[in-house]
Formats: C-alpha cells, sequence, structure tokens
C-alpha cells in the first residue's frame, strides 16, 4: 500500500497520478486498537434429589475498524430434580442470548467497502474539505471516502434466541424407560440503517437520505415421545426403542427502504416520512412460512461380550411440504454392526493395541424440497397490466403441479476401521464409502406452453461419489502437568478420492405429464474429483 511520500516518487518518474496536497495513512484512519471483554459468573448447587446450574455470560468486541464490534449477553439455566427413588426424572433447561452490534451497511454488520476503499484510496487526498465537509470525488467510478461510509452512515442489528427445553422419563418396571422430550427454539430480530445526507448516496446517487427497517421471527417446536427397554442376561445386551416426533417450523419476515426525507435528523426511527415509497420508487416486503414433519421411528441394539454389535433402525417420516404429492411418506431404514478385534483372546496378549475395531454399516437419511406445495398449482402476483388507464397487479401461476414429487434419499455405504495405539497417543480411522442419491431434486426447465410455468420441481437425477477417508491424531507430547491432555495433534484433512462417473436416468420428455407415475426426466451428470478439487458438470439431453 503506497504511503503518500511513495505515490509522489511515482508521480516524478512520469506516472500520470493526481496529487491533492495531503498525506493521509487511510487505513491508519479508519482502524483502531480494539478492546475486548468477557465475564461469567457461575452459580451451582442442590442435593441428591434437585439440582441446579445457572450462568450468565457476557461478551464485549470491538472490531479492528472503526464502528465494528459484537455484544452478547447469554443466560442459562439447568434444573433437574427425581422423585419415586429416581423413577421419575424431571430436567428443564433454558438459554436466552441476546446479541447487538453496529451496521454500517444496508442488511451487512460491518460494510467491506470500506476496507476496499481504504486501500485505493489517494493517500494524498484529504479526509475532509477546508468547510469541514468529507471530501468526495464522485466522478470516479465507485471511489468514496472510506471515513465518510462509516461515519455519514448509522444502524444496529439486535436480535433475541430464546430455546426452552424440558424432558421428563419415568420407570414404571426394571429395564422399561417412557420418555417425553419437549423444546421451543424462537428467534426475534429487529434491523434497522440509515444514510444521512452528506453520504455518498445522496452526493452521488441523490437519494437525499436513506433509511431501511427490518424484522424476523424464526419459531421450531419439537415433541418426541419415546419407550425403551433394555435387557441384560449374561454376556447379552438388548435393547427396542419406538417413538413418536412432531416438529413445527414458522418464519416471519418484514422488510422495507425508503429514501428522499425531508431530514436526516430521524435515522431510520420515522422511516415513513421518506418521498420513495409514496412514490412507487421504494420496496416493501412481508413473508410468512410455516411447515411440518412428523414421523414414527424404531430401533434395536444387540450386544455379545461387547465384543459384537448390531444396530438397526427405522423412521418413517412425512413432510407438509410435500402436500399434494403422491407419496409424501418416506421409509429410512438403517443397519450397522461391530466387531472389537482388540478384545478377542487372540489379542489379548498384545502390547501397544488400546483399540481396533471394525465396522460395517449402511443407511438412507431423506431430504425435502425447499418450498411447499409443489405437488399442487398455486398463483402469485407477477408483474402488472393497464387495464382501463390504471395498473392492476397480474395474478399468474408460479409453479406447475408435480404430484410425482418425493423425498430427495441418500443412500450410503460404510466400512470402516477405529484404531487407537500406545495408551491412546496414536488414533484415528480408516473408512471406505458409497454415497448414492436417488431422487435428486432439480428444478427442470420446460417449455411454455403447454406448461404455465418455465421450471417444473421434479426427482430428476442420481449423484453418486465414492472415497476413501483416512484421519489420523497423533499426541506428540503429553505430560502430568497438562493432565493427560495432547500439547500438539497432528491432525490431517480427510483425503477424499472420487472416482470419475457417467449416470444416466430415465428418457426426456418436452414436458411432465402428469398421468405418467415415473419422472420422465434424464440427467446426465458427470464428476470428477481428486484432493478436494473438482470439476462438475450437468448436461439435460
Amino acid at each position: 500500500m503506497f504511503s503518500a511520500s511513495d505515490y509522489r516518487n511515482l508521480i516524478k518518474q512520469g506516472v500520470p497520478f493526481e496529487d491533492l496536497g495531503s498525506d493521509t495513512d487511510w487505513l491508519k484512519a479508519t482502524t483502531r486498537t480494539p478492546l475486548i471483554h468477557v465475564h461469567n459468573l457461575t452459580l451451582r448447587g442442590g442435593n441428591s434429589r434437585t439440582n441446579y446450574l445457572a450462568n450468565v455470560n457476557y461478551r464485549s468486541f470491538e472490531g479492528i475498524f472503526q464502528k465494528s464490534d459484537n455484544r452478547t449477553l447469554t443466560g442459562r439455566l439447568d434444573v433437574n430434580h427425581n422423585m419415586f427413588d429416581g423413577k421419575l426424572k424431571l430436567n428443564i433447561n433454558f438459554i436466552n442470548t441476546n446479541n447487538a452490534y453496529t451496521t454500517t451497511g444496508d442488511g451487512v454488520s460491518f460494510n467491506g467497502g470500506a476496507y476496499r476503499q481504504a486501500l485505493i484510496r489517494n493517500p494524498t487526498s484529504p479526509i475532509k474539505n477546508p468547510d469541514g465537509s468529507w471530501f468526495e470525488q464522485p466522478g470516479i467510478y465507485v471511489y468514496e471516502n472510506p471515513l465518510a461510509r462509516l461515519y455519514e452512515s448509522d444502524g444496529e442489528n439486535t436480535s433475541q434466541n430464546t430455546r426452552l427445553a424440558g424432558s421428563l422419563s419415568f420407570l414404571p418396571v426394571n429395564g422399561l424407560e417412557m420418555k417425553a422430550l419437549f423444546s421451543q427454539n424462537r428467534f426475534n430480530q429487529i434491523r434497522g440503517y440509515s444514510e444521512t445526507k452528506n453520504h455518498i448516496s445522496t452526493i452521488r446517487d441523490t437519494k437525499n437520505g436513506y433509511a431501511s427497517r427490518g424484522t424476523t421471527q424464526n419459531t421450531d417446536g419439537l415433541i418426541e415421545l419415546t419407550a425403551e427397554y433394555r435387557k441384560t442376561m449374561d454376556d447379552h445386551k438388548f435393547s427396542a426403542l419406538a417413538g413418536y416426533s412432531y416438529q413445527d417450523f414458522l418464519s416471519e419476515d418484514y422488510w422495507m427502504q425508503n429514501w428522499d426525507f425531508p431530514t436526516d435528523k430521524f435515522t431510520y426511527n420515522n422511516i415513513g416520512t421518506g418521498n420513495a415509497l409514496k412514490k412507487g420508487l421504494a420496496p416493501i416486503y412481508s413473508n410468512k412460512l410455516a411447515s411440518n414433519l412428523i414421523g414414527f421411528f424404531g430401533r434395536v441394539t444387540y450386544s455379545y461380550a461387547d465384543k459384537y454389535i448390531l444396530l438397526a433402525s427405522l423412521r418413517h417420516e412425512a413432510s407438509s411440504k410435500l402436500l399434494g404429492a403422491i407419496e409424501p411418506w418416506g421409509n429410512f431404514p438403517a443397519v450397522s454392526v461391530g466387531w472389537k478385534i482388540n478384545k478377542e483372546s487372540f489379542l489379548s496378549n498384545a502390547k501397544g493395541i488400546d483399540e481396533l475395531k471394525l465396522r460395517a454399516g449402511y443407511g438412507v437419511t431423506g431430504t425435502v424440497p425447499g418450498a411447499s406445495f409443489l405437488g399442487v398449482s398455486r398463483l402469485g402476483y407477477s408483474g402488472n397490466f393497464l387495464v382501463n388507464g390504471q395498473w392492476v397487479q397480474n395474478l399468474a401461476p408460479i409453479n406447475n403441479p408435480n404430484p410425482y414429487l418425493r423425498w430427495e434419499e441418500k443412500h450410503e455405504t460404510n466400512v470402516g476401521v477405529d484404531f487407537s495405539f500406545l495408551k491412546s497417543r496414536v488414533s484415528g480411522s480408516l473408512d471406505f464409502y458409497n454415497r448414492r442419491t436417488n431422487g435428486l431434486i432439480y428444478d427442470y426447465p420446460v417449455p411454455t406452453p403447454p406448461n404455465l410455468y418455465p421450471f417444473t420441481t421434479a426427482n430428476v437425477g442420481v449423484m453418486e461419489n465414492k472415497g476413501i477417508e483416512v484421519m489420523v491424531n497423533v499426541a506428540v507430547v503429553r505430560s502430568k502437568d497438562l493432565t493427560g491432555t495432547p500439547v500438539l495433534i497432528i491432525q490431517p484433512m480427510p483425503i477424499n478420492w472420487y472416482p470419475c462417473q457417467t449416470i444416466s436416468i430415465k428418457q426426456p420428455m418436452t414436458f411432465l405429464r402428469l398421468d405418467i407415475p415415473e419422472n420422465p426426466f434424464r440427467l446426465i451428470h458427470t464428476e470428477c474429483r481428486l484432493e478436494k478439487k473438482s470439476v462438475t458438470s450437468m448436461v439435460i439431453k
């Protein structure tokens, strides 16, 4: 980064730079020595039946750049209680986090543009004019005074994140546990941002003052009911679990902008006085999304002599996002086996082996579309048209219905080895895996007409990758003074190898015929990856 003297030396050498007569270190002018402080208070107590833990934590961080900060206050309370000789157990957990930070950009925290402007700014240009106003050169494209960007803007984002969770477990007979779990998370955010009439947005872009306001609220709740039975007979251990879960999600957003204000003294707190919204020039937006997920699940485990382990599970789930689809339900099985070889008699006298476990597994997981109601026709407002001298909003289709939309499924097979040697000084794992995604959800372009919308969301693809992952941890230094904790851990990143492959599915059609109960699409996917470098291409035929 050039200093003013470096800049002037280049001018002497014939470089066509402009000397504006000042000496400004723009990075020094926009940065500071930040102050960071953290405070923590914890209280705990109780007896054999009831115990609690309460914690309060406050963090205040200043950034290196001026007007960059983050302040967080977190409170936590956890209470446990048991009664009837431990047969009934109750847990309640509450966490609340309040966060606030200054914003110097609309929709962001710190505006990184100020850093860029400090890097490219002419070091001979002054910070301010003789009359005290900011020195600007609006005729140069995207060239702004970084200090003016910071100090002629004002904004703050405040949020509250609250989580309330609890569980109630009952042991009616030996080995049987019935449990109810609930939780609710709620995130609320209020944000505001404004730019004065001395900001570059007015000097160059004639905004005449600018402001924006927005709020967000996200809520998700969970109820889960389970019953689990455990039994031990000599070297045999067995457990079986069955359960039901319900989750709901709600998201609400509101956001607006306005400019051309009679005064900038109110910042973003009197946004209705701007004229841009009255003239129909400024945007205003609100949105509300809701969905839920229900599931029935079961799990069985078995182990013999803590050497041979079997686990099998099945989930049967449905999502409201697939409302209108023929198959809103999905089945997701999983099974895995394990063999602790180090516990076999032929390795009982082997020195230096802490753990040597061979395992294999197969499982299916599911993903639903990001949008809701794609199985049915939907209408939305899009654009305007002129009727009898008045502009009327256009109500038009916003999707093509696809009742054959279903869960995207990822099938994964994994075979691996876990190892630990020399009192855990050397440990790690080796995995061979094959992941295959069936029914890849994709917005497939279709002609209009005969379709009413240019894209149809459908399960049109299959994607597969195979690879090897190696993880090694080495405790290079270990000392009694460090309570057995390694000082240095060498842990290389997993090495993945993906062979090139081409996967083809089903013959294409010019449009989705709803009377054919299968996806009439063909997707060619070619993927080659080696050591985290990838080239991916997708071709529709």
